[in-house]
């Protein structure tokens, strides 16, 4: 089966995790994929937030747009297929680019002006937001799938107008809880990984009424404790 999907995706998302590795590790040049910035908000240019964002977007956001190319993979006609799946991540990821830059410039803000409370602030933010019928809203969007046209430029517009619902939906979902890695400088990669796991788990989740309520991948932990207890069930059928 012709897809880009698996490649792009875990190459793509391996290869950012990797060069903000290297970054971490001071083997980076200076400037190229920092996501911690000490300068001045009115002194770093548009191109600069978007080389420091785009490093954690491709490693972060890469991976929620799965289940979204497996849909199109399924929908579009065989010749058609990368050219939809370019469509649509061209769209996501760049309405995420434009997120990112307005994420960073609210990070410099609460750096700057609440620089004793700002992470505690951005994480009584988050848990508000993850409580919030928003929140709900914007994870049930993310399940939808549209009608995609078969042929021509209308299959090409179908494809770019779903890269742009779904990343209007993930931004909904994600942007409170992308402000954590972001305020902080030590542990930041860790915290990285575990918001990226933690929103993939959500989007496992079924589509729910919006309510105020805590919105979590409790369906992925559950998954997950079950194979944890299977495993361990094997290994002591064998004598492990």
């Amino acid at each position: 089966m012709r897809t880009m999907r698996l490649p792009l995706v875990v190459g793509g998302s391996a290869a950012a995790w990797a060069l903000l590795c290297l970054d971490r590790a001071g083997w980076v040049p200076a400037g190229l994929c920092s996501t911690y910035s000490q300068a001045p908000l009115w002194r770093v240019s548009p191109l600069e937030l978007a080389s420091h964002w785009l490093p954690m977007e491709l490693a972060m956001m890469l991976p929620l747009a799965l289940l979204p190319l497996a849909f199109l993979h399924d929908r579009s006609l065989a010749r058609r297929r990368w050219r939809a799946e370019w469509a649509f991540l061209s769209a996501y990821l760049l309405l995420w680019l434009v997120a990112g830059g307005c994420l960073q410039v609210l990070v410099a803000v609460l750096r700057g002006y609440l620089a004793t409370t700002g992470t505690a602030l951005a994480v009584a933010v988050a848990l508000l937001w993850q409580c919030s019928p928003v929140k709900q809203r914007s994870l049930n969007g993310c399940h939808r799938q549209p009608r995609l046209s078969a042929f021509g430029l209308a299959a090409d517009r179908d494809a770019w107008g779903y890269g742009i619902a779904y990343g209007r939906y993930c931004i909904g979902a994600c942007w409170a809880l992308m402000l954590l890695p972001l305020m902080v400088e030590q542990g930041h990669l860790f915290g990285m990984a575990v918001c990226m796991l933690f929103a993939l788990g959500e989007r496992l989740e079924t589509p729910a009424a919006p309510a105020w309520g805590w919105h979590g991948p409790g369906k992925a932990l559950r998954l997950l404790w079950r194979l944890t207890g299977a495993s361990a069930r094997v290994r002591m059928a064998r004598g492990i």
